[in-house]
């Protein structure tokens, strides 16, 4: 796996930066590459107590699978900031899953347009998903709010829930 940040049960902050260059060719098998993971996973962090990370003005191009990721007890806050694939890879530029919850407002994703040779999924802007819930608590709500962005040549701009039921348990993405 290629983290260019990793934030493990952490908080914290990211502004006015570039995130560049993150990203292995699919052809030669590379699907672990992520620009910035952040998840709160063990304790404290909890459905009451998340791990609160917030991104501001920063540009992520080219960061291969995933430019932002984030899991677990996450709260992850993403604004005015641009997303970019300049070079054909499959990838999102962000996925907030399990059980985090963000927003995203006056962000700009471009260019999240090529397929995965491994499965044919497609690419996309915001991946909204609720995998791996099936094991942290049943039911949960999930808030996301979404507001001010522009897509441009994306698969999907927005892509929220998953596809394979087996994952998830009973999440309630608001």
């Amino acid at each position: 796996r290629l983290y260019g940040i990793l934030a493990c049960n952490s908080t914290g902050t990211l502004t006015d930066a570039k995130l560049m260059n993150n990203q292995l060719p699919d052809v030669g098998g590379a699907y672990n590459e992520f620009g910035m993971y952040v998840w709160g996973r063990d304790a404290p962090y909890n459905i009451d107590n998340r791990a609160h990370f917030g991104i501001t003005d920063v540009t992520f191009q080219d960061l291969g699978r995933v430019a932002i990721l984030a899991h677990d007890w996450t709260e992850l806050d993403v604004d005015q900031s641009t997303f970019t694939k300049t070079e054909a890879d499959f990838g999102y530029a962000v996925e907030l899953g399990s059980a985090s919850i963000g927003s995203f407002t006056n962000n700009t994703f471009t260019e999240f347009d090529t397929r995965a040779l491994s499965d044919n999924s497609a690419s996309g802007g915001l991946y909204i998903e609720n995998c791996f819930t099936n094991t942290i608590v049943d039911p949960i709500t999930k808030d996301v709010l979404i507001s001010g962005n522009t897509f441009n040549t994306n698969n999907y701009g927005i892509l929220i829930g998953n596809e394979n039921v087996n994952y998830a348990g009973n999440v309630d993405i608001n």
